[in-house]
């Protein structure tokens, strides 16, 4: 049955239109974002009835192929769009929480390094939710707008959640998507605690597997990628032409290939990787680093600058990419932008920290305990 679902996030309007059985997963995702009608400016994306073939856009296409879940490509291609219509905000990668005293609180970290446990265990705590992974910062307001998609939790899985979610994602009813249950968090602790306005910036947390290592130094990484087959002899020449970068494994299904790149953190210019992953042939990408921290251990912080911590965000920033709404009013230039990301994260209320993870519970207590330090210090 084909059906059509209109989104409207932030100054970001995208329907998607398709068979519903292929679309439904990601409307549960973004139940909180639905609308009745497309919004001003609204994109479309055309996914074929028959879930074979090429989904369409305004500005790309994306195959549909044979031996990868039709809804994973088109959440990807879904993605990819709304960070593209995105021009006001910095959408960084980082949970994002109201503390005690009305501002709101980052934790960001690389995929691996327990951040949904750690936002899910404060919530639990009481602390109000506006996202789990998207954190949209208004450069000029220095506010942290909500993004409540649902939180991707594996029912069965070995992280840390607390219970009260657990069960939540172990519910039957609770939608599915790409294996993990779609859990609406205030569903599951209710509206109140649930943030619906914009709150100002206070604190950013920078998770790390060593407090003492600058968490903006570089490090290596591998990135598994899927890579149209007519492209894949082009994008092959220019990744093996980057110093730094190699091929670990490259396996072709026919009409994609997905590779398996190491990347140097020494020797790769980041630009040049960023012009590939961004190229309309890439389906998909995924970067996750060689370090993991250790949750056995005993949590530690320590204070971080205001520069490093703005470009740990800069990092890990959603809608970076040079055809993105947000950049080109920079005119994708990465230094102008940082600029800003740097004046709105270092202003002097702010407080900045480097936490290494460590048993789940003892996280949390030693991240509160530094927002009330950091209260307490700023009322004094």
């Amino acid at each position: 049955m084909s059906a059509a679902f209109h989104f409207h996030v932030l100054d970001a309007a995208v329907t998607l239109r398709g068979p519903e059985r292929l679309l439904e997963p990601i409307a549960a995702a973004y139940a909180r974002f639905r609308a009745e009608a497309p919004g001003d400016g609204a994109v479309s994306i055309v996914v074929p009835e028959d879930g074979r073939g090429e989904i369409r856009g305004v500005e790309r296409s994306t195959p549909l192929i044979p031996g990868i879940e039709p809804t994973l490509v088109i959440y990807e291609h879904f993605l990819r769009t709304l960070m593209e219509r995105l021009g006001r905000h910095a959408v960084l990668h980082a949970a994002a929480l109201e503390d005690r005293h009305g501002g709101v609180f980052l934790i960001t970290a690389p995929a691996g390094f327990g951040k949904t446990s750690l936002t899910l265990e404060l919530v639990r705590r009481g602390h109000r939710f506006l996202s789990d992974d998207f954190a949209p910062l208004d450069p000029e307001s220095g506010e942290i707008s909500p993004y409540p998609r649902t939180v991707g939790i594996v029912p069965d899985g070995p992280a840390p959640i607390p219970e009260v979610f657990r069960r939540a994602a172990a519910d039957p009813a609770t939608p599915r998507i790409l294996g993990k249950a779609a859990v609406d968090v205030g569903r599951v602790v209710g509206e109140d605690r649930v943030v619906d306005r914009p709150l100002p910036l206070r604190h950013v947390f920078v998770l790390t597997p060593d407090p003492e290592t600058d968490p903006v130094a570089p490090v290596d990484l591998w990135v598994d990628m899927l890579v149209r087959a007519e492209a894949a002899y082009r994008l092959g020449r220019r990744i093996e032409a980057m110093r730094g970068a190699r091929m670990h494994r490259r396996q072709d299904s026919g009409r994609f290939q997905r590779w398996l790149i190491h990347v140097d953190k020494e020797l790769l210019p980041k630009p040049a990787l960023r012009e590939v992953l961004e190229d309309p042939a890439v389906i998909a990408a995924q970067r996750f680093g060689d370090a993991r921290p250790d949750f056995s251990r005993e949590p530690r912080a320590v204070a971080l600058s205001r520069r490093s911590t703005s470009l740990a965000l800069a990092k890990e920033m959603l809608n970076r990419g040079q055809n993105t709404r947000f950049m080109k009013r920079y005119g994708g230039n990465d230094a102008l932008m940082w600029v800003d990301l740097a004046g709105a994260v270092g202003r002097p209320e702010i407080g900045c920290w480097s936490l290494a993870v460590g048993r789940l519970k003892d996280t949390a207590d030693l991240l509160e305990r530094q927002l009330e330090r950091r209260e307490e210090a700023a009322g004094g």
